[in-house]
């Protein structure tokens, strides 16, 4: 495909994100201000791979080896749990297991979560937010 027809292409999948909201989040120098002044910062990991996957091997010191005095940490895993999952989930200060739910559902969490930071492991594949 020519470069032209492929930005094209690129540029009308905008059209399918025209009615979603942006979400709203903190600029940087507040998210900095809130660190500096001791405040833990709310971190979250949203993935369908917090199991035994190469994924998790990825994220494991993130997970096990954190700063609880500095950071408060959320994962949303949407995966069917094994062992490696039950370790990620006694490491961190917040563990929700959202498979079944809907995105909207999903999102009320992450929301009531009042997240700082959101971080997706998960990208375009299988079982993604």
């Amino acid at each position: 495909m020519p470069r032209e027809e492929m930005f094209k292409k690129i540029v009308d999948c905008r059209k399918y994100f025209e009615h979603i909201e942006p979400m709203k989040h903190l600029p940087t120098d507040e998210l900095r201000q809130a660190y500096e002044s001791g405040r833990k910062l709310r971190i979250g990991y949203a993935s369908p791979d917090f199991r035994f996957h190469v994924v998790a091997f990825f994220a494991y010191c993130m997970l096990k080896s954190y700063d609880a005095k500095r950071f408060e940490i959320f994962c949303y895993s949407n995966c069917k749990e094994n062992p490696a999952s039950r370790e990620f989930a006694e490491s961190v200060t917040h563990w929700r297991n959202v498979t079944d739910m809907s995105v909207q559902q999903v999102v009320d969490i992450m929301l009531a979560d009042k997240l700082d930071i959101l971080f997706d492991f998960s990208g375009h594949t299988a079982n993604n937010f």
